[in-house]
């Protein structure tokens, strides 16, 4: 069975090799190639091919440690709220150019009565609601009906985004109070991505 061998320089316990391999716990690094030299190099045997992504050598075993579970953990956090995100989004320079402007629309039609709105004059229509005029000018809808459905398209996508952002933020803050990898491994775990309030 293979065994597996962390090799330390003694002077100042730098790192030489996270992980030589022999073919068993009886054949030493000494015994397969390694340039052995017993008075500069400590070799520990440990149970498994360390992660050193995850986990830092104390000096005589490999541990998770918590600093880096956290950075992993809050980025998978990170992208799965992208991900998420971008379900209610819409990619691409254009598209986000014209749902802003659709949205700035419907933001300064808000609060006016839809008379008014359907009053005005053709020139104030396509000057001050260019989308929603050339929308309403295809579909034969009043002006204040297309900033209607521009407002509700805005804010579901709000609501949807601003809950999933809730949820992000949430388990960031508990997977960096979790004092240990376990506790922050914990947290990651609990995550309830379908929250809602």
């Amino acid at each position: 069975m293979t065994q597996f061998w962390t090799i330390t320089a003694l002077s100042d316990g730098t790192m030489l090799s996270p992980c030589f391999a022999t073919s068993s716990v009886d054949v030493h690094p000494k015994d397969c190639g390694w340039p052995w030299d017993a008075a500069a190099h400590k070799a520990v045997a440990i149970p498994a091919a360390p992660d050193p992504v995850v986990q830092n050598w104390n000096g005589k075993i490999w541990e998770e440690t918590a600093n880096k579970i956290e950075n992993i953990l809050c980025d998978l956090v990170d992208g799965e709220r992208e991900a998420r995100q971008m379900l209610s989004l819409t990619p691409g320079g254009a598209k986000k150019y014209v749902y802003n402007r659709k949205a700035a629309e419907a933001i300064a039609a808000s609060g006016i009565i839809p008379t008014v709105l359907n009053a005005l004059t053709l020139v104030d229509k396509k000057r001050k609601y260019p989308f929603a005029y050339a929308e309403a000018a295809l579909t034969g809808e009043t002006l204040s009906a297309v900033l209607t459905r521009f407002e509700a398209g805005m804010n579901a996508s709000a609501v949807e985004n601003a809950r999933i952002e809730a949820v992000a933020q949430k388990a960031k803050r508990d997977i960096k109070a979790a004092m240990t990898a376990a506790g922050k491994r914990s947290a990651y775990a609990s995550i309830n991505w379908n929250w809602s309030a």
